[in-house]
């Protein structure tokens, strides 16, 4: 590979924090909104029992959710998370708002990647259950 690519590759790492995951591909574009929860819950996120929103998002362990209505049904999506500081528990990242619309399952700290086609839907949804505990440092969904 040229020199350069390994600078543009090695920018958007540092920059987004992402990696060699980032998609170069100018169809992929970002759903989800706020998704470094900078400017809090009330704008952009509905926050369930539990959940905190500022600069991050931090869950006490009750079993709620935070939601974001910004998918479309029949899509396939991207998710990308860094989970930190979980204690306990897991967190169930949904494409939808039931069970069998769970994208991914994180049970650890770091950096989670999946796709998922939809049914139906429109809710992004971020699950607190089994008392998970824990920080989401950022989210990011996008179009496949």
């Amino acid at each position: 590979y040229p020199s350069h690519w390994y600078t543009h590759r090695l920018y958007r790492k540092l920059m987004l924090g992402l990696g060699s995951s980032i998609s170069t591909s100018s169809a992929s574009r970002e759903i989800t909104v706020n998704g470094n929860f900078g400017t809090g819950a009330d704008s952009d996120w509905t926050a369930g029992t539990g959940w905190t929103v500022a600069g991050e998002a931090t869950s006490d362990g009750t079993t709620s959710n935070l939601d974001q209505i910004v998918l479309e049904s029949g899509k396939e999506y991207k998710v990308t998370i860094k989970v930190k500081n979980r204690t306990t528990g897991t967190l169930s990242v949904r494409f939808g708002g039931d069970s069998d619309d769970q994208a991914l399952l994180v049970d650890s700290n770091g950096t989670k990647f999946s796709s998922k086609k939809i049914a139906g839907g429109t809710t992004l949804r971020l699950r607190s259950q089994s008392s998970f505990d824990g920080t989401i440092e950022y989210i990011s969904v996008t179009e496949v």
